[in-house]
């Protein structure tokens, strides 16, 4: 849920959706569906259950080697078609990616676009 009756509110709300609905990837979070009222923009994203990445680490007490590569390249994807789209997150950090589900074998799922950036068409 997004306040949209300040200004900066709405355009954080404006750049997260336009993002959220140009993207379909498995390491990035999906937009279902978008409630609006006068006041707020209710987004309903796909469920994830598993956390925030940052937890993750705290919570195991160590991240190996091999965890934090796994990790990355799943990262990597999803940073890669996003920049195939011309898009840049532009707050990449442990907080803002999330796994799927709690299992040790969960992927990750890169989220919260109010930061991003879309180049420009050219005509």
């Amino acid at each position: 849920m997004i306040e949209t009756k300040y200004r900066e509110g709405r355009e954080v709300c404006e750049s997260e959706l336009n993002v959220l609905r140009r993207v379909r990837h498995t390491n990035i979070i999906q937009l279902i569906e978008v409630f609006e009222t006068q006041e707020r923009v209710y987004m309903v994203m796909e469920l994830a259950t598993g956390g925030e990445l940052f937890d993750r680490i705290i919570a195991k007490g160590s991240f190996t080697e091999r965890d934090a590569t796994h990790v990355l390249q799943m990262v990597l994807e999803g940073v890669k078609y996003l920049h195939t789209l011309g898009i840049t997150h532009r707050d990449l950090k442990p907080e803002n990616l999330l796994y799927y589900h709690p299992g040790t074998d969960s992927k990750i799922m890169i989220t919260d676009f109010g930061l991003a950036s879309a180049r420009k068409k050219r005509r």
